[in-house]
């Protein structure tokens, strides 16, 4: 069983373990071939004949030509053999200088245009996010396995600028969808936040995750995964204030909720808690544990529950100080 200090570790592998494999086999994409990749996908996307593999196939060649697009070779310069004269020397140098120059604007040109072929990526990927193909029947969308791809590609392009997008999905498409949505749609989509690290990201988390909502179910998945996804977050790198305001609500929110669902009693409130209280407990503990640093207790064990750390936040309510405020 891998240490808790670890878990935020392996979960951030999972998301980039299939594109550091990617990336060791990677070979360079031509900028021609990319944009060919790209088109395909927009296809795939737009064509409700597609059947899913050729989707998700697509959006793995469209994220391997992201991350692997072939830049312009860098000048090999020629050098100015001994013996060269005065004049010799001055022709070698003026012609590197204008190699040098031809480089330089073909790089510009590379890099305009593989900013414009990845902006146009995170369109598809996006699109692909939300993409939808309802079987009315069986009340599921057949594209499920598609929007879990492009979470995961998503989440590997290490852009801030399409967290906004990422929130406004699930926001307006995900969480109000009439059909079920699986778990493991919402733990990618929310993962792919976490992996992106972008500090807005975990903010909007802290303010519609923090919550004792029991109902309905969709409701607590979503906070699983939420809580899941926090944990993705370089703590080192979160503000104290953020740090401190995270454990804060999930200490006062939770706390009541753990103290009631441990009651021996048949009512109904009680029972409710108890259901909730299990579902969510492990992920919830588990986030205020990283990003308070894994306090301990005086047998030198990690603090496990809400109660602990309600009487430890108390001691550590100083927002200026440890843990909140960090050493440098």
């Amino acid at each position: 069983m891998p240490s808790r200090a670890l878990l935020p570790l392996l979960a951030l592998i999972a998301v980039f373990l299939p594109l550091a494999a990617q990336a060791e086999e990677a070979v360079p994409v031509p900028l021609e071939t990319a944009r060919l990749e790209l088109d395909n996908l927009a296809a795939k996307v737009k064509s409700t004949r597609s059947i899913n593999d050729e989707i998700m196939d697509a959006l793995d060649a469209v994220s391997t030509a992201y991350h692997n697009l072939e830049a312009p070779e860098k000048p090999t310069l020629k050098e100015v053999p001994e013996g060269a004269s005065e004049e010799e020397a001055a022709a070698i140098e003026a012609e590197n200088k204008k190699f040098e120059d031809a480089c330089k604007t073909a790089l510009a040109a590379f890099e305009r245009s593989q900013a414009k072929f990845r902006k146009d990526a995170e369109k598809l990927f996006l699109k692909a996010l939300k993409l939808q193909k309802i079987h009315r029947k069986l009340e599921r969308n057949i594209r499920d396995d598609v929007n879990i791809k492009a979470a995961q590609v998503l989440g590997q392009t290490g852009n801030p600028k399409v967290t906004g997008k990422i929130q406004q999905t699930l926001e307006k498409s995900i969480f109000k969808a009439k059909y079920d949505v699986p778990m493991q749609l919402l733990e990618e989509s929310l993962a792919a936040l976490g992996a992106i690290g972008d500090m807005d990201s975990l903010e909007w988390m802290v303010k519609e995750f923090t919550h004792g909502n029991k109902s309905p179910r969709s409701k607590v998945d979503q906070l699983i995964a939420a809580h899941k996804a926090m944990i993705l977050f370089d703590r080192e790198q979160v503000p104290g204030s953020l740090r401190y305001k995270l454990v804060q609500e999930m200490v006062k929110t939770y706390s009541g909720i753990e103290s009631q669902a441990a009651q021996s009693s048949t009512d109904k409130n009680v029972q409710a808690a108890k259901v909730f209280w299990d579902r969510i407990k492990n992920d919830a503990i588990k986030a205020v544990q990283y990003f308070s640093f894994d306090p301990k207790n005086e047998d030198e064990e990690v603090l496990a529950s809400m109660r602990e750390f309600q009487s430890w936040f108390r001691d550590h309510k100083n927002p200026k100080r440890a843990p909140w405020k960090r050493a440098k």
